[in-house]
């Protein structure tokens, strides 16, 4: 993620939207923790994240990391973050990097990957990475469409 750029808050919403989707299954396992922190690590922020207190956060909603890529909140204008799309595909790669720590996927994972890809306007060729897999995992789940994430 190097050419990423994230405001503090986006890159702290960012990981607890990571964590929400470990967390989707029931459990976060400790090969899912040790790459979560890898990822914590990777992100170029702002500023400095407390690892712990983020850790240890409310999940976010994809509404809610979306708004933040969005830029809504901001106090200062003309702070620096790369656009949304990039984000999008950020999130998916860390988000699968993450999960498959666990070597299996999960169709909940995966669907939880895809309401955060859908509400960020995920470009398709992410989006349909995340679909393969789903298709790939024989997940039997009803998951979102484009838009289908507003008003959830």
């Amino acid at each position: 993620m190097p050419d990423l750029l994230l405001s503090e808050r986006l890159a702290e919403r960012f990981v607890r939207a990571l964590l929400a989707v470990c967390r989707v299954d029931g459990e976060v396992t400790s090969d899912e923790l040790v790459a979560l922190r890898a990822e914590i690590q990777a992100l170029p922020s702002t500023g400095s994240l407390d690892e712990e207190a983020v850790l240890q956060a409310e999940e976010v909603t994809p509404q809610d990391l979306a708004a933040a890529a969005r830029g809504d909140g901001l106090v200062y204008r003309g702070v620096a973050q790369s656009p949304m799309p990039a984000v999008a595909e950020a999130f998916v790669a860390a988000a699968l990097r993450v999960v498959t720590a666990a070597s299996s996927l999960d169709p909940l994972v995966l669907a939880q990957i895809r309401a955060f890809a859908v509400a960020l306007d995920c470009p398709a060729p992410a989006l349909e990475r995340v679909d393969g897999l789903f298709e790939a995992s024989d997940g039997e789940l009803d998951v979102p469409g484009p838009g289908a994430v507003d008003g959830e």
